[in-house]
């Protein structure tokens, strides 16, 4: 199967390979280490940053070409601009590389299984 690219979603400016599924979009609020709950059961948030995003692209397989490719768009940055639909829109972050998951390549099919690639706005 020849993966195609999906230029809404990119890393700088190379696009990601279309994944097998929908991507996962995840939204967290970071609070600072002041918030808390105090002696009387209150509890206490300082929002530092609201709806900070992350990504998750899933693949259930993928050829050696395919994984190289992408280990190439992500591989030795720390933080990279990350473009993301957002309605009709594209919006671009600030972002980097935070979680990589994988079986090992099979040596039957010589295709890598499992292949999750998830990216955090910074």
């Amino acid at each position: 199967m020849k993966r195609s690219y999906v230029n809404d979603w990119k890393v700088d400016d190379s696009p990601f390979l279309s994944p097998d599924e929908d991507i996962e979009v995840k939204c967290r609020n970071i609070y600072s280490e002041d918030s808390g709950t105090d002696e009387s059961g209150v509890q206490h948030l300082v929002l530092l940053r609201a709806n900070v995003h992350t990504w998750v692209f899933s693949y259930s397989t993928m050829t050696t070409e395919e994984y190289q490719y992408m280990m190439g768009i992500l591989r030795g940055k720390d933080v990279f601009t990350f473009t993301y639909p957002e309605g009709d829109e594209a919006k671009t972050c600030s972002a980097y590389w935070q979680e990589f998951s994988s079986a090992y390549r099979s040596k039957v099919t010589g295709l890598y299984t499992n292949v999750s690639f998830q990216i955090s706005e910074r």
